[in-house]
């Protein structure tokens, strides 16, 4: 069976409806067919996003292979940023390290002689990091931080090799002029 981007963002809609959430909720995909994976839709990083048009949080998927999943959402230095993720990824064979499985937390930090492949050498391994211009920030499963440089919120697992993960951390954005609420 294949479902248009219509039916989909229809069916979204209904299941955010049926579950009560009222803040809004974007998803942004592009056309099915990625050369990346074709079985799954992707952000679409050509449309950008004020972060003042928004009224609510911004629901992003990024997949564990994905590096530095550009999210269309602009923001402004100075700005709040609440995040809070959830999923699970597998960030190496299990062959290679055995248990390998995290959430957005991530496990251990890498060994200081793998450190520097890393894009935030002291964060968890498979753990969510953000990156902002060139700010990076270790977020994990739930942070909020004042943005430090003006820019587009960007996400993927802490990883030096990338293309061997699987799975996904699904993560609720909340861009606010003062504190925002974590969800």
């Amino acid at each position: 069976m294949s479902l248009s981007r219509r039916q989909i963002y229809g069916l979204l809609a209904a299941v955010f409806a049926f579950a009560g959430l009222s803040a809004s909720v974007v998803l942004l995909f592009r056309a099915w067919g990625s050369t990346e994976n074709p079985a799954r839709p992707m952000l679409d990083s050509s449309a950008q996003i004020a972060s003042k048009d928004v009224s609510g949080p911004l629901l992003v998927i990024v997949y564990g292979n994905d590096k530095w999943r550009d999210t269309g959402i602009h923001v402004d230095k100075g700005q709040k940023v609440a995040i809070s993720a959830s999923g699970m990824v597998t960030w190496a064979p299990v062959e290679r390290v055995g248990s390998n499985v995290v959430g957005p937390d991530g496990t251990r930090p890498p060994y200081p002689q793998d450190a520097l492949g890393f894009p935030m050498p002291h964060a968890g391994i498979g753990s969510l990091v953000m990156r902002i211009g060139e700010s990076r920030y270790a977020v994990g499963s739930r942070d909020r931080i004042e943005v430090r440089e003006s820019g587009t919120i960007e996400f993927m697992v802490n990883d030096d090799v990338v293309g061997d993960n699987s799975g996904s951390f699904t993560i609720s954005v909340l861009v606010g002029k003062g504190s925002p609420p974590l969800n």
